[in-house]
């Protein structure tokens, strides 16, 4: 349930067209460059950050989403602090072998025979399920094909993303996870790793320290850097046409435009930048049987409904923050 494709993740957060292109374009860049097969470098890790809302999730996926279609994607990992199959850092490597081994053919029968001659190893440590399932079993056919040809592993695989870091309940797990991935990288694993989460303080203060920080670099959402507002713009915009032409008979005695211009300029300064608020408002007037003029009118605080907040969505959100 943890994979960026998965049912259970179904309809995952994504990146509305034409929303997110330069950062998008900037980790596209990134992995395109010669992967550190070596000696690692600041390029070996990413980490993406922001606020809750800030759009992190929706920006992996579509960015996983983009690398599978590459064929370079080794393997995702989404958190989900709600989910208790996904909040622990139990599953996190063993289901990134199990990736790992099928998108590299040079790994899939060792990581197997790992696994069948110690099947003890999906129940150790975390430090000993990545060293066995993954970290090893690399550094077999790695140092094979060094000795025989003296070219590189041969793998399209480049990317292994890590989504919601923070939602890994325990935040000692979380720096344990990411020690594990920091010794990996000085010991020559070829992948690049994308890490995203809220700066939580474990997270940051692990980040902030010598060794992980010479071998990665931050990617901060900052609404100045990226034009999120925008993009909100554009987004909001977009989604409006849409719900105006999916409830046409209900909306026939709206004036035209709908929204105004107003309107949106009031829900792009409501949001502050970040994408949960706008999704949230969408979802809200979008809703079937509903009156989208009305419910937006709501949203605006013109009129009120009796028992129903259009918030519920982001109070919940919120509410689990606090």
């Amino acid at each position: 349930s943890a994979l960026f494709n998965a049912e259970a993740r179904f309809p995952p957060p994504s990146c509305h067209r034409g929303t997110r292109e330069a950062i998008l374009r900037e980790l596209k860049d990134w992995v395109k460059q010669d992967t550190p097969q070596v000696f690692p470098n600041d390029s070996s890790i990413r980490w993406l950050y922001g606020p809750a809302g800030a759009g992190k999730s929706a920006i992996a996926q579509t960015f996983a989403e983009a690398c599978a279609k590459d064929g370079i994607l080794a393997g995702s990992f989404f958190f989900l602090r709600a989910d208790p199959s996904r909040n622990k850092p139990e599953r996190l490597f063993t289901t990134l072998a199990l990736q790992i081994a099928g998108a590299m053919r040079e790994l899939h029968s060792i990581i197997n025979s790992v696994a069948v001659k110690n099947p003890s190893v999906l129940t150790s440590s975390i430090e000993i399920q990545f060293n066995d399932l993954i970290l090893l079993p690399w550094q077999i056919p790695f140092l094979s094909t060094l000795e025989t040809s003296g070219s590189l592993l041969s793998t399209r695989a480049q990317i292994i993303i890590i989504d919601g870091l923070d939602e890994c309940s325990n935040s000692r797990d979380q720096q344990r996870i990411l020690s594990i991935l920091k010794d990996a990288v000085h010991k020559f694993l070829p992948f690049r790793i994308l890490i995203a989460s809220r700066p939580e303080p474990r997270i940051k203060e692990s980040f902030d320290e010598s060794d992980l920080r010479a071998i990665s670099r931050r990617i901060p959402l900052d609404d100045n850097l990226y034009q999120a507002s925008q993009e909100i713009r554009e987004f909001l915009q977009d989604r409006f046409r849409e719900i105006l032409h999916h409830h046409s008979h209900t909306m026939e005695h709206v004036a035209r435009p709908w929204p105004t211009h107003n309107q949106i300029e009031v829900l792009v300064e409501k949001s502050s930048g970040h994408f949960i608020y706008p999704s949230t408002v969408l979802n809200y007037v979008d809703d079937d049987g509903a009156v989208p003029a009305d419910r937006l009118d709501v949203v605006l605080g013109i009129r009120t409904l009796e028992g129903e907040s259009p918030f519920a969505e982001l109070d919940a959100l919120y509410h689990q923050i606090l």
